[in-house]
């Protein structure tokens, strides 16, 4: 690619992807969440103080309603970036082309009912710790940032992933 020849110069959207480790090869105790089927999504806000919406491959979904929500009740916080994954209800696996097609609507322009949505959260970064793809802070740290935000937050569609730790 022509990244490798001259790099940034084409900006990527990273993220990071769950990926299948071997039972032997884990440490435990280890934390577990529920892994739900819905799309994912990333809950940016900015260092200006505005939110937006975006999918995993970085296309913009345009959630007006709930990102001025976002924006008024997370006044005076810093960037923040949370990583969900947004569905419908619980995230039934028969919901799933549903909650796409509404997400591909939202980044196409369509007006979408976020009020159907809920975004179940699981890791929170800080706006440089995303864009420099470094985070050296642990799970438990980061864990702790996404439940301060999410206090300040107070919405119902927006919790975090339910965590359970496996002896």
């Amino acid at each position: 690619s022509i990244n490798k020849v001259f790099p940034k110069l084409v900006p990527q959207f990273k993220i990071q992807k769950a990926k299948e480790i071997p039972l032997d090869k884990i440490d435990f105790p280890q934390l577990m969440q529920v892994k739900y089927d819905g799309a994912r999504m990333l809950i940016f806000k900015d260092k200006d103080g505005a939110v937006s919406f975006r999918s995993s491959g970085g296309q913009m979904v345009k959630l007006p309603a709930l990102s001025k929500e976002i924006e008024e009740q997370t006044r005076g916080m810093t960037g923040f970036v949370l990583d969900s994954e947004v569905v419908f209800g619980q995230g039934k696996v028969e919901d799933r082309s549903n909650v796409c097609g509404v997400i591909n609507s939202a980044i196409h322009g369509g007006t979408v009912d976020s009020s159907k949505l809920n975004f179940f959260i699981f890791d929170a970064l800080t706006v440089e710790e995303f864009e420099t793809q470094v985070c050296t802070r642990p799970y438990a740290s980061r864990m702790k940032h996404m439940y301060f935000v999410l206090s300040a937050v107070k919405h119902e569609q927006l919790r975090p992933a339910p965590t359970f730790e496996v002896p």
